[in-house]
């Protein structure tokens, strides 16, 4: 999961005080386009991101069954839409990259790999960027100008320099989320679960970190400090 910590501790109680919500909160109880009217609405599912919009500072959360927005102590899915969100982040105002697969019951999914997929209007439409069919962002992490990905079906952290049009495929490794700062944007930090790995060549080589603990979830909201 990764959390957008760019806008100062305030911003990283929301999120955490976020997730916590989202823990026990449900959904939308409208069912979906596609979906039976009468079936049980299937909640967020297990959350995959966090972020603020910087156009409100609404929290969205990716979940297994969509974006939601948090308002009031309720998560809303953004325009009935059901695909799995997987890697997520805010990169501007309404503007989020995402990754990940459609929902079961999309008549116009034509891969169970979506890419990377772009919203400028806060998740109420996407459209597909790049890498369809191809790959599968389990994280997703923007620094200054590159755009790094895991991708779970190479095995890869992927870098792009064009918004995430093309890529480039680097190092080989297990990451489960990545880190990134836009003053140092070749230094990327890996959380592989058992432990944290960095690289300071823009994710060619990555080497582990002595002593860090199992990590599943890592930020970097300012130079050389993690969360």
């Amino acid at each position: 999961m990764t959390l957008l910590l760019r806008r100062g501790p305030r911003a990283l109680c929301t999120l955490v005080l976020a997730g916590l919500l989202l823990a026990s909160c449900s959904a939308s109880s409208t069912a979906g386009a596609g979906q039976e009217r009468a079936a049980p609405d299937p909640g967020t599912g297990h959350l995959h991101g966090l972020g603020v919009d910087p156009a409100d500072d609404t929290v969205y959360a990716a979940g297994h069954h969509g974006v939601f927005r948090l308002e009031g102590g309720t998560a809303t899915r953004v325009a009935d839409r059901y695909q799995d969100t997987m890697g997520f982040t805010i990169t501007g105002p309404s503007t989020f990259l995402a990754s990940g697969h459609p929902s079961p019951t999309d008549p116009d999914a034509t891969s169970p790999h979506l890419g990377l997929i772009r919203t400028t209007d806060a998740a109420r439409t996407w459209q597909t960027l790049s890498a369809e069919d191809e790959a599968d962002f389990h994280a997703l992490e923007q620094a200054d100008n590159v755009l790094y990905g895991s991708d779970s079906q190479s095995g890869k952290v992927w870098a792009s320099t064009d918004a995430g049009r093309s890529w480039r495929q680097r190092a080989r490794i297990e990451a489960l989320d990545l880190a990134s700062h836009p003053a140092s944007p070749v230094t990327v930090w890996a959380a592989t679960g058992t432990g944290l790995e960095r690289s300071t060549d823009g994710g060619r080589t990555f080497r582990p970190v002595s002593s860090a603990p199992g990590l599943v979830a890592v930020e970097e909201p300012d130079p050389g400090s993690l969360v």
